[in-house]
């Protein structure tokens, strides 16, 4: 019975929301104002009536993801979450221990700890397996979970425990968050006579300093080729693109043109 209500309710919701839309866009000379009263009154409809309890906000956040999805591939909607993720990878920093972490047979496991970080300095190694954060089991954590947990305001302090292989008790760590930086080009070096490699991972605030200072660097190696890797990049600061490539091209080369409905922004 209660799956039969459920269809009906649906059906029902679909079909009220359903004429609405249908009449608004009937009318062809519909304002923006009678766009968003539609809008509100459908909303309205689901909140009342719907068979389950609804989640208002999320509706809404929803609602907005789906308007943004509708333009283009690139356009999208960050909620406050995605917001804080954007502004850390395009301004490279961030509160935190200083630990690559991954899931090694399913167990939340520290890949690598940032040289000159807090959980360096603590001595937390690679391999560790994180069983607790501020006294919260790990156990069915994802790195995502994780994260959450361990960044947060520079001073501040946080708990860990690991579990180390060949160390029969479990360790615990209490360490103060501090100001972690995230490099740009994360590896430069020579990779055989005369050819240089650099990998640049993002295109946050410093990646053309840092490119421009590997770049100098291998150059007085005797670098006469280069290797410049890309993969895996997913983009970042428009002006950081812009300044890179001018690093490779010559002076006076277009390399990007804006143009858009707003002149200011052109």
């Amino acid at each position: 019975m209660r799956k039969r209500a459920a269809i009906v309710g649906i059906v029902i919701a679909a079909a009220v929301i359903g004429g609405l839309v249908g009449r608004l866009w009937a009318q062809r000379g519909a304002s923006l104002a009678e766009s968003l009263q539609v809008f509100s009154r459908v909303v309205g409809i689901i909140l009342n009536t719907y068979v389950e309890p609804v989640d208002s906000d999320k509706l809404v956040r929803e609602a907005i993801r789906g308007m943004l999805n509708a333009l283009d591939p690139y356009s999208e909607y960050l909620d406050e979450s995605d917001f804080k993720e954007l502004k850390i990878k395009t301004e490279a920093q961030f509160g935190g221990i200083g630990i690559h972490i991954g899931m090694v047979e399913q167990q939340l496991t520290v890949i690598a700890p940032i040289e000159g970080t807090p959980a360096a300095r603590a001595g937390v190694r690679a391999g560790d397996r994180i069983v607790e954060i501020d006294g919260r089991s790990t156990k069915g954590f994802t790195t995502e979970d994780a994260v959450k947990l361990l960044r947060g305001e520079p001073g501040t302090k946080v708990k860990i425990k690991v579990s180390r292989p060949g160390v029969e008790a479990p360790i615990e760590f209490e360490l103060t968050r501090a100001i972690i930086n995230i490099k740009a080009v994360p590896y430069s070096g020579m990779i055989a006579e005369g050819i240089g490699y650099i990998r640049l991972a993002d295109m946050s605030r410093v990646a053309s300093g840092e490119v421009r200072r590997a770049l100098d660097s291998l150059f007085g190696l005797g670098a006469k080729k280069l290797i410049f890797d890309l993969r895996y990049n997913g983009g970042g600061l428009l002006q950081e693109g812009k300044e890179v490539a001018d690093l490779f091209l010559g002076p006076g080369k277009l390399i990007v043109r804006i143009k858009g409905r707003v002149p200011q922004a052109n």
